[in-house]
């Protein structure tokens, strides 16, 4: 019998001490739902509901911080007029703009790539700096033709493409 009095002589002085603020939170528009109340002091969170209202266990001199998306972040320090009355918070909508972008019109501005017309130099090339490439789908006994005909064609293909564009490009 006597644990309890001295249990009960230690939890009422903290449970004196504890208190709650509650308050609302808006914006320009309307309340704020889903709001984030952190109590840095004591390290506990609180959320706004959808009427912007809010309930937050504190004592004097913790520091409280409010956030929320596209808002700005308030932060406060609890003093006696805060815990003794509901406070009302407005925040400030933070609207993220995005620099200005230019377009422009000109054909000029494209660039141009030279071709080497000699293949055998160009397949020398890239063999010699991209040789994982050239070997990694080879069989284990020799050359795989069909694979480098494949190969060919497609730089066939790229210079012929090349060729045309810079024709265009030229009238």
């Amino acid at each position: 019998m006597p644990y309890r009095k001295t249990l009960l002589f230690f939890l009422l002085p903290a449970t004196m001490i504890s208190q709650n603020i509650t308050g609302k939170i808006y914006d320009s528009e309307s309340t704020v739902k889903g709001a984030k109340i952190f109590n840095k002091t004591k390290n506990t969170t609180a959320y706004s509901d959808a009427n912007g209202s809010f309930n937050l266990p504190a004592a004097l001199n913790d520091t409280i911080t409010i956030s929320s998306l596209f808002h700005t972040t308030k932060t406060l320090k609890v003093d006696t007029f805060h815990v003794e009355n509901e406070l009302v918070i407005k925040l400030k909508k933070q609207v993220n703009q995005l620099p200005e972008v230019l377009l422009a019109d000109k054909q000029n501005d494209l660039k141009t790539f030279e071709t080497n017309s000699d293949l055998g130099a160009v397949l020398a090339y890239d063999l010699k700096n991209n040789t994982e490439t050239w070997y990694k789908n080879m069989p284990k006994s020799g050359i795989d033709f069909v694979q480098v005909s494949k190969l060919i064609g497609k730089l066939l293909k790229l210079k012929k493409k090349e060729t045309c564009r810079n024709n265009n490009n030229k009238s």
